[in-house]
């Protein structure tokens, strides 16, 4: 599913006139069957290799739709563990195109022995706010090592 919905970030007024300020933020929720992306006993780390080109598909189709809309996105989020990490620099490169934020899950990283990472990924067009194209961007990874109850 991908859309695009305008969000007030403020308002204010300035000389009596009403000022407000608006983001298009891109949404792209991908279609990923858990079992099959994360297959074995104990289930694998990383996603099976068709489950990420699966995925990777998607992300590139929400990204066409983006570009083609007059609206284009100020911020684009993927949510939950939807970014295969090999396709990182390809993500960059989508960013920087239409010149819009990414906000993004990343698949888990194995950082030692059985410690996992759940990250997830920002990246920030050397242009942006202004939706032009860019040639280069910042990017950086945020996450945590240590689960709650609940997610081990």
């Amino acid at each position: 599913m991908m859309r695009i919905m305008k969000k007030k970030i403020f308002k204010t007024s300035k000389n009596n006139h009403e000022i407000t300020k608006e983001l298009n933020v891109g949404y792209i929720q991908t279609s990923l069957d858990e079992s099959i992306a994360w297959t074995g006993h104990p289930p694998t780390i990383r996603m099976k290799p068709l489950a990420e080109k699966f995925v990777w598909n998607q992300v590139k189709k929400g990204f066409c739709s983006f570009k083609d809309n007059i609206n284009k996105p100020d911020i684009v989020i993927l949510p939950e563990l939807k970014l295969p990490r090999g396709y990182i620099p390809e993500l960059k490169k989508l960013s920087r195109s239409i010149g819009a934020v990414v906000i993004a899950g990343l698949d888990f990283k194995l950082v030692s022995g059985n410690k996992v990472k759940n990250q997830a990924l920002i990246i920030v067009p050397q242009h942006w706010p202004t939706g032009k194209k860019s040639w280069r961007a910042i990017e950086h990874e945020f996450g945590k090592t240590y689960f709650s109850e609940d997610e081990k």
